[in-house]
């Protein structure tokens, strides 16, 4: 799922090259600002703007697509049975599996969230329509509650199996598993970023005037950022957060809110980042330009595409970088 895991946390436990070369690129038919996710084989799973979710090989080759009824913004969700979850502008949530559709349910509105997946089955997802919904992995509701703003922010679950979104007027919003509240917080601006939730439970995300982060229900600390965060953060095991805002900024945090690294990328990030085992950092550019960057944010190499990206790179098992353009296609790198 978007970032990798249910946390959010956009890590990958395995050395990346610091100067790869391209492996494959497959064209889709619209812009890709959806993330990449990959599977324990290497295969990817992409929305496109032109509304088809697209499955490829590690190889580059298309295994299958469906086509829903309008644009696919947010990241898709695998399950272990390979069952793909999606949301989309024409306002459904949609279980595919080998290109057929198993079910899909209608949301109250148009979906840029990601779905995030629990150990029970359970399958999260937020809609502009102001609700974040609870599906059985079969389609059946669980439950929906109503957030009084836009969610577009993707849910990330903590270790005991509570929820935590952000939403456009400025509030985290943690959840039990079965709906009730546990905490709001507030901050300034709109929330569009995704939480990520170190393994100590504290939850970091952006925000319109910085990186915050929350501890046992209330604000711990705020990073003040020179330009909104709508990208959300990755973070190493060592407890260290990076991410970047829309005039090129790229942090590192640590877990207590010390800044431990800045370095400017010349051109707008809204795609999040990806840490890895070996201390890399790689990231993409509104220039359309990924860059991978070591721990202290010296720049190592730069690959370029034919448009902006928005996109978050995935990592795949063997160290490839995955990761798509708004030039519409799909990359891997390694």
């Amino acid at each position: 799922m978007f970032g990798g895991d249910a946390r959010r946390t956009h890590y990958a436990n395995v050395a990346v090259r610091s100067q790869p070369d391209l492996k494959w690129r497959h064209e889709t038919e619209g812009e890709v600002w959806a993330s990449p996710v990959v599977d324990a084989a290497g295969t990817v799973y992409a929305g496109s703007l032109d509304g088809k979710l697209y499955v490829v090989g590690a190889d580059g080759v298309l295994l299958w697509s469906v086509a829903t009824q309008g644009a696919l913004w947010g990241s898709a969700a695998v399950s272990g049975d390979a069952t793909v979850f999606v949301a989309g502008v024409d306002t459904h949530l949609y279980a595919l599996r080998l290109g057929r559709t198993l079910w899909r349910r209608k949301l109250d509105n148009c979906a840029f969230s990601s779905p995030a997946l629990g150990q029970d089955g359970s399958v999260y997802v937020g809609a502009s329509g102001r609700r974040l919904y609870c599906f059985d992995s079969n389609g059946s509701a669980r439950w929906t509650r109503h957030l009084g703003a836009q969610v577009e922010s993707s849910p990330a679950l903590l270790p005991d199996g509570s929820v935590v979104v952000g939403t456009r007027d400025g509030r985290l919003v943690q959840l039990t598993h079965t709906g009730d509240l546990v905490f709001a917080v507030q901050v300034r601006g709109p929330i569009s970023s995704t939480p990520a939730v170190f393994e100590t439970g504290t939850i970091v995300f952006g925000g319109g005037d910085g990186v915050h982060a929350v501890r046992a229900g209330r604000l711990a600390w705020r990073l003040k950022t020179r330009a909104p965060v709508t990208a959300s953060p990755a973070l190493f095991p060592d407890g260290t957060a990076v991410v970047g805002d829309l005039n090129g900024n790229l942090y590192a945090v640590d877990e207590s809110g010390r800044l431990r690294a800045h370095v400017n990328l010349g051109a707008p990030i809204s795609s999040s980042a990806a840490t890895t085992a070996n201390g890399r950092i790689v990231v993409g550019t509104h220039a359309g330009a990924l860059h991978v960057l070591d721990a202290a944010g010296r720049r190592l190499s730069s690959f370029s595409t034919q448009g902006p990206i928005h996109s978050s790179p995935a990592i795949t098992r063997d160290g490839s970088i995955v990761f798509g353009s708004r030039d519409g296609s799909l990359y891997a790198l390694g």
